[in-house]
């Protein structure tokens, strides 16, 4: 419910109510955390130029990746969590770190 609201208000470009829609789906779902929940907010959170919220939730969207293949394929989740689904989760994290960057010059 509150995952199909947050992206609905996404879809009118009300970040805020994304946002707070998201974090309550995040909320209810603690036991069993998808890194889409958090690449999601990590994008609604850029969006408002929230950089070091994007940040943190696309780290963690890393982590729970790397947590998840361990699970499912058993072994090192490191070295099990293929690079190619990772790379966009990285892609957005350095943006991120561009735009942070970016914001703090022009201070």
């Amino acid at each position: 419910m509150h995952w199909k609201r947050a992206r609905e208000a996404k879809q009118n470009q009300d970040y805020d109510g994304a946002v707070q829609e998201i974090s309550k789906a995040i909320q209810l779902s603690k036991d069993r955390e998808s890194k889409d929940m958090f690449i999601e907010r990590g994008d609604l959170y850029f969006a408002q130029g929230n950089f070091e919220k994007a940040i943190l939730d696309y780290v963690h969207a890393v982590e729970l990746s790397k947590r998840n293949a361990g699970e499912v394929m058993g072994g090192d989740a490191a070295m099990r969590t293929r690079t190619f689904d990772l790379a966009p989760i990285y892609e957005k994290l350095s943006a991120s770190y561009s735009a942070l960057a970016a914001k703090s010059r022009n201070r």
